[in-house]
């Protein structure tokens, strides 16, 4: 019978702290530089005093998130080979960040020597973090290996992913828009909120403050008839003090539906800048 493993990276957030099929889940890191110096994995740095804005930062001494390069993806492979025999790689969207690629890039060196399958889950953090627990629990039913592969595919759909932040100038340094969108866009104090549609990061509304961003994720949570699971990711520079709103909202609509908070961790700060928030929807997943 096959062993199969799972490979995903650190944007991922699990709502559970202990699941079925936990213990074929294998972590990779980022590297971060700031101020000019390398600091390591991001799991070295739980938590780090980002700028809010990083207009007029020289860019050799702003924060700078490197994914895991192809070569460690590579080595990754290599030693977990020696543990399973097939391995499902699960990576956040391929549109924030070369991980997914250098993952496929990494998995076509090995092509016929070993069972890979690249899978980019087009979400993150807790987008991320359910659809790898559902992996994980598949794996532990004995599912076959392209069975889980089919499943996982189709469930990545059933994903929606809310991104809202003030900090444009961390969308332009890390290529997601133009730095005279981020000028105009800082200056004018707004939030933009976004969605991951089909893997595009896709601007959706433009908010004033937090109370009106949760605003808006109410309305949008309203589209739905069902949801499995609701998660609000926020860091700890820009508590919701009105979250008690979305997580009311969620009990009195969706009453099955479980809803979780998380602290937004390192890579993800790196990514949408120290005050970001994220609202994570998901339908049910195949069984």
């Amino acid at each position: 019978m096959a062993s199969i493993g799972i490979l995903t990276d650190t944007t991922a957030h699990f709502p559970q702290p202990k699941f079925p099929g936990q213990d074929q889940i294998i972590l990779i890191d980022f590297s971060l530089t700031f101020q000019g110096a390398p600091l390591g994995e991001c799991r070295e740095n739980k938590s780090l005093d980002l700028p809010h804005t990083l207009i007029g930062w020289e860019p050799e001494k702003a924060p700078h998130l490197s994914p895991p390069s192809v070569e460690e993806f590579y080595q990754h492979y290599l030693l977990l080979h020696q543990r399973f025999s097939h391995l499902l790689v699960i990576t956040h969207s391929a549109q924030l960040s070369p991980t997914y690629e250098n993952a496929l890039q990494a998995a076509e060196i090995l092509h016929g020597t070993s069972r890979i399958a690249v899978i980019n889950a087009q979400t993150i953090s807790a987008g991320l973090g359910l659809l790898v627990q559902a992996t994980a629990q598949y794996i532990s039913q004995g599912l076959a290996f392209d069975q889980i592969e089919t499943l996982v595919r189709r469930n990545i759909p059933k994903i929606y992913t809310l991104l809202c932040t003030p900090a444009f100038s961390y969308l332009a340094y890390n290529g997601l828009i133009s730095y005279p969108q981020a000028i105009a866009g800082e200056m004018l104090n707004l939030i933009q909120v976004f969605t991951l549609e089909e893997d595009h990061l896709v601007p959706i509304e433009k908010v004033r403050n937090y109370r009106h961003a949760v605003e808006f994720f109410i309305e949008f949570l309203s589209e739905f008839e069902d949801l499995t699971h609701v998660a609000l990711v926020q860091t700890g520079n820009a508590p919701l003090s009105e979250s008690y709103l979305l997580r009311q909202y969620v009990g009195e609509t969706f009453p099955s539906t479980a809803f979780t908070e998380h602290k937004a961790n390192l890579p993800m700060m790196t990514l949408f800048g120290p005050r970001f928030v994220c609202l994570i929807a998901v339908e049910a997943f195949e069984p």
